[in-house]
């Protein structure tokens, strides 16, 4: 049985829970799925910040999905590293992301940056309705 949307409770995200390095998630206007970490100081949009239950319900959706995609890491990006193993921590829930066709960004530095994209991606247009009636659609461009 389907929850009524209008009965849901919505619990706002308290400074404490936005502290810190979060990983959300929007379609874009074009309907590309994206990933953003934060970082524990990047911005969220307050759409997504309005509801703890949402938020939840699209990360425990987007970390269900399987693999579907080649990876490609945008090197320019990337901060230094010191050595591969640290680069490959860095690296590993980006790649993770864009194997599961999202755009995958980092805050750094006052902004977003394009971390890895996937050659295949995940279109809004294929998810759930379920997904599609909470998933954040961003109302300005975004740059993949």
């Amino acid at each position: 049985m389907k929850k009524d949307i209008w009965c849901k409770k919505m619990t706002k995200m308290d400074d404490d829970f936005l502290q810190y390095d979060l990983d959300w998630f929007l379609s874009s206007q074009e309907g590309y799925l994206a990933h953003f970490a934060t970082a524990g100081q990047g911005p969220i949009p307050e759409r997504i910040k309005s509801s703890v239950e949402d938020y939840n319900f699209i990360f425990d959706y987007i970390y269900s999905l399987e693999p579907l995609s080649e990876v490609y890491v945008i090197e320019g990006n990337l901060p230094a590293f010191s050595n591969d193993n640290q680069r490959s921590c860095y690296l590993h829930s980006f790649v993770e992301m864009s194997s599961k066709g999202l755009f995958s960004y980092d805050y750094e530095q006052g902004g977003y940056k394009l971390i890895s994209k996937p050659k295949t991606p995940l279109k809004y247009e294929i998810l759930p309705n379920e997904v599609k009636g909470v998933i954040y659609v961003a109302d300005i461009e975004i740059d993949l």
